[in-house]
C-alpha cells in the first residue's frame, strides 16, 4: 500500500491500535516500513506485513524535511561560532527498523530545526565526523582538534563540537591537552535522547553551548549539558573535569572534585527566544578570550591500558605490552598488597587513579600505598580514570621516561584542583 506523507492512517497490528500522521522515514528503512507521528507525539515504525490492516482516514498535514541548502542569513553585531558535527545523539534520529538510534542529521538541519540558534550566534558548520560516540577512536580526537584549530584560526569568536555523551568527556579531555590554549570557548554539547523526541535535549544544550561559546570572556575547553532533568537552565563544565554519571538522565553529566564554571538560562517557546543569561559559579582562571592563531599538538600514544582492581583480580593482566597504565585503586587508591610485587616488575609508567569517582588520591595513608610510591607509581590526584588515562596518553608521546612523573603531576589543562 502507497502512503502520502502527511496522510492520516490507522493501523491495526499484533492486536494493537495506531493512528497517526504518516512522516518520512529514515533512509535506514525498509520499504516495507512505515513512520507515523502519534497524537502523543511520539514517532514509531511499524512494518507492514500480512498481519497488519492499514485504514487511510485522508486528512493530510503539511509535513516535510529540513532542506539542509536552506541559506542561513547573517545578523550583524551576533557572535560568529564554529560548530563542528561529530555525530552522536544530539545528531541523530530513531531508526525504526531495529528501535535503535542512528546517525542522520547533519549540522545545518539541526540549526534549521532549531530556529532559535538565529538569535543567538551567526553559524558556520563543518561535519568532521558522522560516529555515534561508542565508536570514538583517539585518531577522531586529532581529527576534532584539527577542525577546532582551523575554526579559531579562521577568526570564530568561539566552537561548539556536537558529540555523542558516552564518550564525550574522553574527547573533552583529549582536547584539552591537545590544545592547551584554544583562545575562545570550546564547547562540547549532546543530548541524551535524539532530536526527534519530545523529550529531547538537544535544543536546550546546542543553544546554551552556543550561548557560552559566543558570549564568555574566557579561552579552554568545556561541556555543556542539562542542570536537571527539566528544560530552562544548562551547566558548563570544564573538559577535564567532567564526566557522565548516568546512563539516560538528562542531567548526566556532572562536575568530578570541582564546581561547574557556569549556568546558562535558555528558555524558548514556540520557535521563540523568551530568556537566556549565562551566570559564573567558578570562573576559570584560563586566560580570557583572544582571537590569536593557534596550533593543536595531536601527537599521542595511544598503546595505554585502564584496568580496575577487584577482588579476585587476575594477576597476569599485569603483563601486558602497553607503553603505560592506568590502575583504578579502591578508596584512596588502595591496590591488594598480593599484586605489589607484580607492580614493581613493571618497566612502565603506572598511574593509580580511584575507582569511587569523588575524591583524591593518596597513597600515604596505608603501608601498601607507601610501597607502591617507592616503587615509582604516579598517583593520579583527583583527576578522573578517563582523564588520567588520556592525560597518559598524551604525556607519553611528549616526554622522555624519566620525565612523565613530573608532567603527570603538573596541571597542564585544569585537570587538576
Amino acid at each position: 500500500m502507497d502512503f502520502e506523507t502527511g496522510e492520516r492512517v490507522k493501523i491495526e497490528k499484533n492486536s494493537r491500535n495506531y493512528e497517526g500522521i504518516v512522516i518520512p522515514s529514515s533512509t535506514y528503512e525498509g520499504k516495507d516500513y512505515i513512520t507515523i507521528k502519534l497524537d502523543n507525539g511520539y514517532n514509531i515504525g511499524l512494518k507492514i506485513d500480512k498481519g497488519a490492516k492499514v485504514e487511510k482516514l485522508g486528512k493530510k498535514a503539511k509535513v516535510g524535511k529540513f532542506e539542509a541548502d536552506v541559506e542561513i542569513k547573517e545578523t550583524k553585531g551576533l557572535p560568529r561560532i564554529a560548530v563542528l558535527s561529530t555525530g552522536g545523539t544530539i545528531a541523530s534520529r530513531v531508526d525504526y527498523t531495529h528501535g535503535g538510534v542512528r546517525s542522520d542529521f547533519t549540522t545545518k538541519d539541526l540549526i534549521l530545526a532549531i530556529p532559535e540558534i538565529q538569535e543567538i550566534a551567526n553559524i558556520e558548520t563543518e561535519e568532521i565526523g558522522k560516529k555515534l560516540s561508542e565508536n570514538i577512536d583517539p585518531e577522531d580526537w586529532v581529527k576534532m582538534a584539527k577542525g577546532i584549530e582551523k575554526g579559531v584560526n579562521k577568526g570564530v569568536d568561539g566552537i561548539v563540537v556536537t558529540h555523542g555523551t558516552d564518550t564525550m568527556h574522553y574527547s573533552s579531555a583529549a582536547v584539552s591537552f591537545m590544545i592547551q590554549n584554544t583562545g575562545v570557548p570550546v564547547v562540547f554539547v549532546g543530548a541524551q535522547r535524539s532530536s526527534d523526541r519530545p523529550s529531547s535535549d538537544a535544543a536546550t544544550n546546542l543553544l546554551s553551548a552556543l550561548y557560552f561559546a559566543g558570549h564568555a570572556d574566557v579561552s579552554g575547553v568545556y561541556v555543556c549539558m542539562h542542570e536537571n532533568m527539566d528544560d530552562g537552565t544548562c551547566l558548563i563544565h570544564k573538559g577535564t573535569k567532567v564526566r557522565k554519571m548516568h546512563s539516560s538522565r538528562r542531567d548526566a553529566f556532572k562536575s568530578i572534585n570541582t564546581e561547574p564554571v557556569a549556568r546558562i538560562t535558555m528558555e524558548t517557546r514556540n520557535g521563540k527566544l523568551l530568556k537566556k543569561g549565562l551566570e559564573w559559579i567558578e570562573k576559570p582562571k584560563y586566560k580570557p578570550k583572544q582571537k590569536k592563531k593557534i596550533s593543536a599538538d595531536t601527537k599521542i600514544e595511544t598503546n595505554v591500558a585502564l584496568l580496575k582492581m577487584h577482588p579476585g583480580f587476575d594477576e597476569s593482566l599485569l603483563k601486558t605490552k602497553a607503553k603505560g597504565i592506568v590502575l583504578e585503586g579502591t578508596g584512596l587508591g588502595n591496590i591488594n598488597e598480593r599484586y605489589l610485587k607484580a607492580i614493581e616488575k613493571l618497566d612502565i609508567p603506572v598511574v593509580v587513579a580511584t575507582q569511587t569517582v569523588y575524591g583524591k588520591v593518596n597513597l600515604n595513608v596505608y603501608e601498601p600505598g607507601r610501597m607502591l610510591i617507592n616503587a615509582g607509581v604516579i598517583p593520579a590526584n583527583d583527576m578522573t580514570a578517563e582523564t588520567a588515562l588520556v592525560k597518559l596518553m598524551w604525556v607519553l608521546a611528549h616526554a622522555k621516561k624519566d620525565e612523565v612523573k613530573n608532567m603527570m603531576s603538573s596541571n597542564l589543562a585544569g585537570e587538576l584542583e
